[in-house]
């Protein structure tokens, strides 16, 4: 299999791009099997994190980890195991080796678990996870016997403990309970073993196996309290070998914030106890951050006009802001400041004020964590006219600074097709350079397998931009992204081509361009699209649903498109059957139909009313019956009176005309009665 590697298009010159250089280089060394060279380098890293500093080295943390060795999006998961096993092998005595596959496995359970809801997280999906972390600790276990302060190994089982639970096997270990296999296929029910087994597979991992038999010798005995709470002892055990541990007590502080379950005014309890009694204030600022974070965030920031919770919020803001904090803590809590101050307190200005001055904290290489939040406004700031109808200035170059940091970081594809944007057309100040901007539009499709749905995702990038009155350059970047079938760019196109979107300047319209990207969306499985296209099918094509395969065609369309979310394809579905299925589908058809007519939705609930009414009126799964069709349009009209289908289907029912009305209602009132369980509910 071929390996590409990817490399930021700007250069990583400069100290402060120092780690990135090194990164290049055990990147390579990784991909050729040089190990000793990987070992020698993370040896040196080690020694100088262990030398006292003033602050705290993050060069070591941040190479010392899978992310360090391996471009994850150019190099297949299974390359990558495949590449850690062969070190691991080649260097049976390597901690690092042992540490690194250890903390591989961790971040692969929680690209497995996801950062969805607990809720939403299906059975398989944490069975797999479970099973991620018990080989994770095994090599992490393993790692710990090689090294004499096996620190980062330590703060990795700390993390497993605290976010997805300590392995059974280590708790088994600790009670001195032997231990041969755990998590195999007798453990579960039948199918889930298989399909847990497919999710590690699909992030190129092996279930477990046999495990290790005893801890490692110098690990300390738990105290009682570390039966219920397997991260603490971890935490300690870290602590011992390597005290003031600013990042590791702000990573267990994480765990004890609202946003994990944890009781409001935890994280202030933990920072001002004995385990963080040595840290400077500032260091306990940074252990503080998860509690404070949770209290600005959640809920969100308040509506406009709600004075009273402004208020609150703005003090908390304050206060924080006015704490010893160290610079990449002041450029977050700077940047969320002016995010709530652009959503909450509606002045564009003063919130752009307040990004430009985050960024003078926000210091290269450092950027934000995520996309969502602050750069997502700082963007919308920078393309929405917001002020006078006009585009605000980049002062300082802030805004082109933040898109020049997330280039070299090159590992975000939201903030990747902005600086597209600003690279392909000369924004910001940035020259433009068509070059740069293709790079960054083939490295954000590169990174597309990756990318964990979220709010803010290169599609709404280009809507921003879109709506920033830059319809023609959005249309650039939709459509490079639709010609590589990433991020649902065709079902964008479609709705840019067909005009869909109201605003759409006419040159852009082209109707057959729609089509084609119309049946690509469908091929791409986007939800709205199959909908959109069996409705074309059916109403523009008029394929002939007599033809059963045709019938079963569109039918599926529907199908999959109702299992996407659009329940308006409930309706679809359920019409086709009614008029083309067979007797048992028209039957089902209709039951469904009446179980709809409550639904939450006041569009669907009338959609349903009016498939029943058809039904009765031309006997399609019920019996034929034009008084109990009126009975129910009747309640239907009295429910929905302003419902888009209403006057159509009051021609189908009663006719077009005051006589036809009173023609067709007369003779349905002395037609055939039928009992009144076919009458509609009251």
């Amino acid at each position: 299999m071929q390996i590409i590697t990817s490399s930021p298009p700007l250069p990583l010159d400069g100290p402060e791009w120092a780690r990135f250089r090194q990164r290049e280089a055990l990147r390579k060394a990784m991909l050729e099997r040089r190990f000793d060279e990987i070992e020698h380098t993370l040896t040196a890293l080690e020694a100088a994190w262990w030398q006292p500093t003033d602050g705290e080295e993050v060069h070591y943390r941040f190479l010392a980890s899978g992310a360090g060795l391996f471009d994850y999006a150019s190099v297949d998961a299974s390359l990558r195991l495949e590449g850690l096993e062969a070190w691991s092998q080649a260097c049976p005595r390597s901690y690092h080796a042992r540490q690194i596959l250890g903390r591989y496995y961790f971040g692969r359970a929680c690209a497995i678990r996801t950062a969805a809801w607990a809720s939403a997280v299906s059975e398989d999906q944490w069975v797999a996870a479970h099973m991620a972390c018990v080989t994770a600790a095994e090599h992490l276990l393993a790692a710990m016997a090689l090294s004499e302060r096996p620190a980062l190994a330590v703060e990795t089982m700390m993390q497993i403990s605290q976010y997805l639970g300590q392995p059974d096997f280590v708790d088994a270990l600790f009670r001195g309970s032997p231990v041969e296999t755990t998590m195999q296929r007798d453990d579960f029910e039948p199918g889930l073993y298989d399909a847990a087994c497919a999710r590690l597979a699909m992030h190129g991992l092996k279930p477990p196996g046999s495990l290790t038999a005893t801890l490692p010798s110098a690990l300390p005995p738990p105290q009682p309290a570390d039966i219920e709470n397997p991260g603490y002892y971890w935490l300690r055990y870290g602590l011992s070998l390597r005290p003031r541990w600013p990042g590791l007590l702000a990573g267990y502080a994480q765990y004890l914030s609202p946003r994990w379950g944890g009781d409001d005014g935890e994280v202030e309890k933990f920072a001002v106890g004995p385990l963080c009694a040595a840290l400077s204030e500032q260091e306990r600022n940074a252990v503080r951050w998860p509690g404070v974070h949770d209290a600005l965030t959640i809920p969100d920031y308040p509506e406009p006009g709600d004075v009273r919770e402004i208020r609150a919020r703005e003090k908390i803001f304050k206060d924080w802001l006015a704490r010893d904090l160290s610079d990449d803590l002041r450029f977050m809590a700077l940047g969320k400041y002016a995010n709530f101050t652009h959503y909450s307190l509606k002045d564009p200005k003063l919130a752009h004020q307040r990004h430009v001055e985050s960024i003078r904290y926000g210091k290269p290489p450092e950027t934000y964590p995520g996309v969502d939040g602050p750069f997502r406004d700082f963007t919308n700031l920078m393309l929405i006219k917001h002020v006078d109808d006009k585009h605000v200035d980049d002062e300082e170059g802030a805004y082109a600074s933040v898109l020049q940091t997330a280039v070299r970081h090159f590992d975000e594809p939201t903030m990747l097709t902005v600086a597209a944007f600003a690279w392909q057309f000369g924004i910001w100040g940035i020259e433009a350079d068509p070059a740069i901007a293709t790079q960054l539009i083939d490295r954000a499709v590169q990174l597309e397998p990756l990318y964990e749905p979220d709010e803010c995702t290169p599609m709404h990038a280009c809507r921003l931009i879109w709506d920033g009155g830059f319809q023609k350059e959005a249309t650039y970047l939709t459509r490079a992204f639709a010609q590589r079938r990433v991020y649902s760019a065709a079902a964008s196109m479609y709705d840019i081509t067909a005009g869909i979107r109201s605003d759409v300047e006419a040159s852009l319209l082209d109707e057959s361009e729609a089509n084609r990207w119309l049946m690509q969306a469908a091929e791409e499985g986007e939800p709205v699209a199959l909908h959109n296209y069996a409705w074309r099918l059916e109403h523009v094509d008029k394929l002939d649903l007599t033809v059963r395969e045709n019938f079963e065609r569109i039918r599926s369309l529907y199908v999959r498109a109702m299992h996407g979310g659009i329940d308006m394809a409930m309706i679809r579905i359920a019409s086709v059957d009614r008029r083309q299925g067979t007797a048992d589908e028209k039957q089902q058809a209709i039951a469904h139909m009446k179980s709809l007519v409550a639904h939450e939705d006041d569009h669907i609930a009338g959609e349903a009313y009016g498939e029943i009414v058809l039904a009765y009126k031309y006997g399609d799964g019920v019996p034929q019956s034009e008084f109990i069709a009126m009975q129910w349009f009747d309640r239907y009209k009295e429910l929905f009176p302003s419902h888009s289908t209403l006057d159509w289907l009051e021609t189908q029912v009663y006719g077009a005309s005051g006589w036809q009305m009173a023609g067709r209602g007369l003779r349905a009132f002395f037609g055939k009665k039928l009992s009144s369980e076919h009458l509609p509910p009251k």
